[in-house]
């Protein structure tokens, strides 16, 4: 269980996510009392002095059951106590349904969350922590206006809560004695011991009127001496006896004040250490921005000034954004050196400016600048080519100037290369990369050498195609290949027929009927062969009639003709060399036999 303390709790951990739908319909259930769990504060009462800081633990103890989720609500008069800061850490609520907030109207603190996966069991465990100042002496009162644990099992929900315990705390005025004496020294190092976590850099700003600051007692130190206000050189006179390591000091001013404090060793007073509060809250008052004048309205070679004005810290740095882009930050030089925008062409853009003090308080303001378009370059009609062919873009546009050439494969990436044109305008960029066929969008733009862009032109289609295409299941080859394959297989024919007739010459023995058997099958052979070739040769006769063929199809066309009519003479000789070895084999059997 933690004890009471003065120290002042800042920046509590981030507990991440929100409550599971289990919680959720846990806590709209009706509740049902199952154990003696409780709710309670630690310490449950204490004496403390006026301005002083404690630590209340808000503590739960789950009478043996298992909880899944804690809610409740914490309440205390503000005019007797003020919420310094609430801490979560440490805290058995694995996930917060209701991060703890305090409402300033009702004074009252709500919180709601889950105690994870497994839920929580046990005694003096911590869901929260609350530091607060006394303000006035009295009797102050925090209590705990509601409150439920709630265990599920079973898809049955239930409040194990069974009690509330509130707390008193008694507020006194400390004793403060006003003494004036002499600054002495007495053997102890001098090095400041003064600091504050709401305004850590003495040398920089905090957008926060509220000081926290902080001091190491070392043994022998029996009241300290302390004081805020703007005089630099003022020597505090009021008295902490006993000593006090700590301070919070509201409502601080705009600027610079000073807090001063003394150590008492001994009776002995020491010196006088400071610490400037630099305070500023308040954004800064204005925000300009200027275009510088441009006699080209086709130069993207923008210039902006900024213009902010802060009376408090000054303008520590600009933020700026260009079409909603990543903000860089830009710290103006001692000559004010203008904004430059990047990368930006033609058309309306927007800038946004933030302007940002030393406190970190901030200002925006949003303009538009325009940026025209050079002329957009004209592009001579193209043709479709086939894969292999260099396609070449012609167009005209400025003179001397650079030409980006974009083109897109099938609506893919796009690709670029960039010529310049000559003196007249006239541009040519061949693209010889046509790997493979498709449809081919191409668009120019002209850069002149200041930057100055044009829009790109409308996209232009070319198709980018094989030659005619043959298809053998999924596969696609052209009738180049086909008709070398189909040459192959007809000399392999041929070269089998002179096989078999040079067997029957070495034979002389082969029957009649077998040789006609042979004869039939590679007559019928050859027959298939034929008819794919005029079925081929037919289709390029069609094509011919839709469009106009390639060089290489007619040439195709006439040999797949030519080669065919001498295939089938040549193979019809050859079946009549071979009747005539049928018919006179059996004749010359006989004749040996």
């Amino acid at each position: 269980m933690r004890t009471l303390t003065t120290a002042m709790r800042y920046n509590g951990r981030h507990v991440p996510g929100a409550l599971a739908a289990l919680l959720v319909a846990c806590t709209l259930l009706p509740h049902q009392v199952r154990a003696d769990a409780a709710l309670y504060l630690s310490p449950p009462s204490a004496v403390i002095p006026i301005g002083e800081t404690f630590t209340l633990d808000v503590l739960i103890d789950t009478g043996g059951e298992v909880v899944n989720a804690i809610e409740g609500s914490l309440t205390f008069a503000q005019e007797e106590v003020a919420l310094v800061d609430i801490d979560t850490d440490d805290s058995v609520v694995a996930s917060w349904v209701e991060r703890p907030r305090f409402d300033s109207t009702t004074g009252r603190l709500t919180f709601s969350g889950a105690t994870g996966a497994q839920g929580y069991a046990g005694t003096d465990g911590r869901v929260l922590s609350v530091s607060l100042e006394a303000l006035r002496p009295s009797a102050s009162q925090v209590w705990f206006s509601q409150g439920a644990a709630v265990f599920s099992a079973n898809g049955q929900a239930s409040n194990v809560l069974s009690g509330l315990r509130s707390g008193t705390y008694t507020l006194t005025e400390r004793e403060i004695t006003t003494e004036v004496t002499s600054v002495a020294t007495p053997a102890r190092s001098s090095e400041n011991v003064l600091r504050s976590s709401t305004h850590p850099d003495p040398e920089g700003w905090a957008a926060t009127s509220t000081g926290y600051l902080f001091w190491e007692l070392p043994e022998g130190i029996g009241a300290v001496r302390f004081a805020v206000n703007a005089d630099p050189e003022h020597v505090p006179q009021q008295v902490f006896e006993p000593a006090i390591d700590e301070r919070i000091v509201r409502e601080l001013p705009e600027g610079v004040t000073y807090a001063h404090l003394q150590l008492r060793e001994a009776g002995t007073w020491g010196p006088v250490f400071r610490y400037p509060l630099r305070t500023d809250t308040t954004p800064p008052e204005e925000l300009s921005i200027d275009e510088d004048e441009r006699e080209d309205l086709t130069d993207p070679r923008v210039a902006f000034s900024f213009t902010g004005v802060d009376v408090g810290s000054g303008i520590s740095y600009y933020e700026v954004a260009v079409n909603g882009g990543r903000a860089v930050r830009w710290e103006p030089g001692d000559e004010q050196a203008p904004f430059l925008p990047e990368d930006i062409g033609p058309g309306e853009h927007t800038l946004l400016v933030r302007a940002v003090d030393g406190a970190g308080n901030d200002i925006e303001r949003e303009t538009t600048f325009v940026i025209e378009a050079l002329p957009t370059p004209e592009l001579a009609q193209m043709t479709d080519v086939n894969v292999g062919e260099p396609l070449t873009v012609r167009g005209s546009t400025l003179p001397s100037s650079a030409v980006e050439v974009e083109y897109s494969v099938d609506d893919g990436a796009w690709e670029t290369t960039v010529v310049r044109s000559d003196s007249t305008g006239e541009f040519a960029a061949s693209i010889t990369e046509l790997a493979r066929a498709g449809d081919y969008e191409i668009r120019v733009r002209v850069q002149d050498d200041d930057g100055a862009q044009s829009q790109f032109t409308d996209p232009m289609v070319v198709t980018v195609a094989q030659p005619t295409l043959l298809l053998f299941g999924t596969l696609g080859v052209s009738y180049l290949t086909v008709f070398l394959a189909l040459v192959g297989a007809v000399s392999l024919l041929l070269f089998a027929l002179w096989l078999l007739w040079y067997g029957l010459r070495r034979m002389r023995g082969l029957v009649a009927v077998e040789t006609r058997e042979a004869e039939e099958l590679v007559h019928s052979s050859f027959r298939e062969i034929q008819d794919l070739l005029t079925e081929h040769l037919e289709r390029l006769q069609a094509a011919r009639q839709a469009r106009t063929l390639t060089p290489e199809e007619e040439k195709l066309m006439v040999d797949l003709s030519s080669r065919l009519q001498s295939s089938e003479r040549h193979l019809i000789e050859e079946i009549e060399d071979i009747q005539e070895v049928a018919d006179h084999a059996p004749v010359r059997l006989a004749a040996r036999r």
